[in-house]
Formats: C-alpha cells, sequence, structure tokens
C-alpha cells in the first residue's frame, strides 16, 4: 500500500456514493418521467454524502499527525518503562 496516497479508500467511498446520489437524484427531479417523488430523497442524500466527503478530506492530515504524534508518544513511554522491543522501535 502506498504511503503517500492522499485519498483513502473509505474517502473515495464516499466520493463515489455522493456523485451517484447527486446524478440520481438530478436526473429524477429534472425528468418529465411519472416517478415517485421518494426517489428526490437521492439529490439529499448526495449533498449529505458530499459533506461528509468534504469533512473527512479537510480532517484527514491532523487526523494522521495526531496519530503519529500519540504514536511516538507511547513508544518513548515504553522506551523509558524498558517494555519495548527492538522490532517496535520506530
Amino acid at each position: 500500500m502506498r504511503k503517500d496516497c492522499v485519498v483513502s479508500n473509505a474517502q473515495k467511498a464516499l466520493l463515489v456514493s455522493a456523485a451517484a446520489a447527486l446524478l440520481i437524484g438530478i436526473g429524477v427531479s429534472m425528468s418529465r418521467a411519472d416517478l415517485p417523488s421518494a426517489w428526490t430523497v437521492a439529490l439529499s442524500v448526495g449533498a449529505i454524502l458530499l459533506g461528509l466527503f468534504l469533512i473527512s478530506l479537510l480532517l484527514h492530515e491532523p487526523a494522521a499527525e495526531f496519530d503519529k504524534e500519540e504514536r511516538s508518544k507511547r513508544t518513548v513511554g515504553m522506551e523509558a518503562s524498558g517494555k519495548v522491543q527492538d522490532s517496535q522501535r520506530i
């Protein structure tokens, strides 16, 4: 797995789902066919999924930094107590 990948699989799934739901919702809203109005919910679902994608994209880097920082703190603490093995060192 590549370490320099910016978008995770969960973010890709959110983006694809949002795009699909938005396209379905827009298609149903603009069509003149006699479709059940419940299909227009797809437009709202697409907007919500797009918002979740944007939030996850915005918070991806700070969360990764926080995880790295906490991992290094834990490793330093384990080294101080002598509980870390050579294979666990970063």
